[in-house]
């Protein structure tokens, strides 16, 4: 269970870094006076990053980059309905995804 939770505490670092590195490229982190920290937070889920920096940041708003079945933004949407949202998802999908299509 140790090196599960470990296992678990080293993935979400390495996100936690990658978001970061991301933000810092685009030019976020210049703009958004100390709002990106890494932190000794730890959260299990996408929904409970973000519903913290949701709560912690006074988010209004927030746009999701390939929405596909949006059951991401359908719950932060549920749990804050006051939020504003736009959900890009520029692929068409079909009825009959194959391993060539995929290629």
């Amino acid at each position: 269970e140790l090196i599960k939770f470990m296992g678990d505490r080293r993935r979400m670092l390495q996100w936690q870094l990658g978001q970061l590195d991301l933000a810092a490229q685009c030019g976020v982190v210049r703009d958004a006076g100390g709002a990106f920290q890494l932190s000794s937070s730890f959260h299990v889920s996408r929904f409970q990053v973000l519903s913290h920096l949701i709560v912690h940041h006074r988010t209004e708003a927030f746009a999701e980059i390939g929405v596909h079945a949006a059951r991401l933004s359908e719950a932060l949407l549920t749990q804050f309905g006051a939020l504003q949202y736009l959900g890009v998802d520029p692929y068409v999908y079909d009825d009959g995804p194959t391993r060539e299509k995929q290629l």
